[in-house]
């Protein structure tokens, strides 16, 4: 099933990082924290939560800076 939100991709990461890399709960809790930000980020810039329609060098730059 490919993955079509931000929150979809995000959980894929959580778990890649839980089960594959074996990083502590604080670690994926602080990823979590930081990509929840991105999310309401991208939702309040944007509206919208399509991963293919908003991931951009300009909406990470505009986030981070």
């Amino acid at each position: 099933m490919p993955l079509k939100t931000i929150e979809d991709t995000i959980q894929a990461f959580i778990d890649y990082l839980r089960k594959q890399r074996g990083y502590s709960e604080h670690t994926v809790a602080a990823y979590r924290r930081d990509l929840a930000q991105f999310v309401d980020f991208v939702s309040t810039e944007t509206g919208k939560t399509a991963l293919k329609e908003v991931l951009t060098k300009a909406m990470l730059r505009a986030f981070i800076y």
